[in-house]
């Protein structure tokens, strides 16, 4: 299955979707508030 989170390591599972979930958030709103952002995310 894609999403087994259980165990010893669940927490730094889920640790690390949030840490994707964030980068990708802020990465959108650096593309959509700048110029140089958009350009380069394109």
């Amino acid at each position: 299955m894609l999403f087994q989170v259980y165990g010893h390591s669940a927490l730094w599972q889920f640790c690390g979707w949030l840490m994707v979930f964030v980068a990708l958030i802020l990465a959108n709103e650096v593309a959509r508030r700048s110029k140089a952002g958009g350009i380069f995310f394109l």
